[in-house]
This record gives C-alpha cells, structure tokens and sequence, in this order.
C-alpha cells in the first residue's frame, strides 16, 4: 500500500513513478555538511522521468556536477545541499525543462512535517497523527503512557475474529507508517502487525492502546542535530522467546549518526533461538549488516 496515496500501489525507495503527467512540486532545503575532511559531497546525476521523454537518464547530464541530493517521489521533488546558488540553478533548469511549482523552503513532504531551527531539523507527523486519532475517534480518549499494556500477552488464535478485519489493518498500516518518525512505538507496531491475517478484539484493542499513547505527544519525532560529529553508532538488543505462539526472539537495533538517528527496526527472527545468547547474536547480526549497507553511502557523501 502507498503511504502517500494510501491505494494498493506499491512504492519502492528505490523506484520512481514515470507516469508523471502533470508539473512537478519542488522543494528546496539547504543543509550545512557534516564534516568535509571525512565526507565527501554527492556528484550524482539527478534522475528526473517525465512521460513525454523518450530518455529521461539524460535530461540532466548537464548538472551532473552540482553538489546536492535529490529525492523524487512521484511528482514532489526535494532539493538539499550545501551550495544554494547551484540549488537556486537546478530549479530554474527544471522548471524550464518540466514547469515545476516552487513551494521554497521544505515545510511539509509526504505526511511529514519538518521544522527546521538554528541546532537541528525536527521531523514529525503532527498532522497525520492528529487526522488518524479523529479517524477513529480517539481525540476525546485519555492518553496513555505505554505503548501497550504490558500485562497482556496478545496471541494468534485468542478472542473473537473480527467481522471486518480490512478495519484493523488499515489502522496497522497507517501505524506502520507512523513509525518513520515515531521510533518509540516501532516494537508496539510490529506486534501488532503479525496478527494481519486473522485479527481478533484482543488485537483491535492493543491497536487502540497505541492509539492513545500517541495522544499524549502527537508531535513527537525524529530530532537530526547539526553538530559536526559524524560517529556512526549502534545499540541492539533481543527479547528471547517473546512470542507466545512460536516461541521466536524480537531483534532491535538503533543507529545514531553523532547524535542523530538515522535507522531503527524491531522485527522477529526468522528462527527460534535455543538460548537468550543466542538471540543476542542474532539482533547483533542485524545491527553489523545494516550498518555495513550504510557505510558506502555514507563514505560517498
């Protein structure tokens, strides 16, 4: 499901819709290095689809040296880098090319709200978290403090089967989504999204839990931090034996570039671990090959 559009369309990071058949929403967000003797600036060709071009890969050789990052998501573009002159270029060269609109400074892309202040960005989803409690009619719950009861073992098979479960996972793809900037309620998340094929009331109900633990800060996010540090570190843990049903292990892992978080998951293991240890590795795995996927673009920056 798009998180964007919210139909059965699939999007893929790395995939770019090339059915555009209107002008393009470009905005732009100039950002301060991390550390220039250690990482190097992008010199990539930016990649721009347009429907009525037989080859779009060349439309921006031209630009192939501009010191930026480009993020295309269907129509909505996201210029950032650290020279404004050459951003200020590339948007006059697309709006010649495709008659893009100019929305300035990144405010709001996809459901995320950026506020960008003199020590850091903050990106949150006040507004989607706003929309989503009036949705289900949550805006008027007391708030919790846990993201779910932790006295209550949720199970596969236990209660009664819900008369329309496209209701819950609606409400477990839309918290999925949520969790792009909400990293506290990852775990809580993915509990709840092993129960999609046969939800039951328990699991509506740990579904609503989490709906007012989010009430109690609806603009809680993620916090990118300008400091000059570019230490890449990672915390990982496991939880042994957590599932009630087949006894497999939760890895987690949090990786922090300096002070800023940048990659987080909590999924459940493919196998059952024979011993808490065991499970440790297992999470430690995890952390060490996302942290491997990260270095390269880093070390390209």
């Amino acid at each position: 499901m798009c998180g964007r559009c919210l139909n059965d369309t699939t999007h893929t990071s790395d995939s770019v819709c090339n059915c555009i058949s209107h002008s393009c929403r470009c905005y732009s967000f100039p950002t301060s290095s991390c550390n220039e003797s250690s990482v190097k600036q992008s010199r990539e060709v930016p990649v721009i689809f347009d429907s009525s071009s037989t080859n779009n890969t060349d439309v921006l050789n031209n630009y192939a040296s501009l010191e930026s990052l480009k993020d295309v998501y269907v129509d909505d573009i996201v210029l950032t880098g650290t020279d404004t002159i050459e951003i200020t270029k590339l948007k006059m060269y697309l709006d010649k090319t495709f008659k893009i609109k100019d929305l300035g400074r990144l405010h709001y892309f996809l459901g995320m709200e950026i506020l960008d202040t003199a020590r850091g960005v903050l990106i949150s989803q006040r507004k989607f978290v706003l929309d989503l409690l009036k949705e289900y009619e949550c805006s008027n719950y007391t708030s919790l403090s846990s993201p779910l009861d932790p006295n209550v073992k949720l199970r596969a098979n236990e209660g009664a089967s819900l008369s329309d479960p496209t209701y819950y996972r609606k409400l477990v793809g839309k918290l999925n989504f949520l969790t792009n900037t909400r990293m506290d309620i990852a775990f809580s998340v993915q509990q709840l999204s092993q129960f999609m094929q046969d939800p039951r009331l328990p699991h509506l109900q740990a579904a609503f839990h989490l709906l007012r633990y989010i009430k109690q800060d609806p603009s809680l996010g993620v916090y990118l931090s300008r400091n000059f540090d570019c230490t890449m570190r990672a915390y990982c843990d496991s939880d042994w034996a957590t599932c009630p049903d087949s006894r497999r292990s939760i890895s987690g892992y949090l990786i922090l570039l300096g002070d800023s978080p940048i990659s987080w998951k909590s999924k459940k293991q493919e196998t059952i671990s024979l011993s808490s240890a065991e499970a440790e590795y297992r999470s430690l795995r995890k952390v060490v090959g996302e942290l491997v996927y990260l270095k390269f673009p880093i070390r390209e920056r």
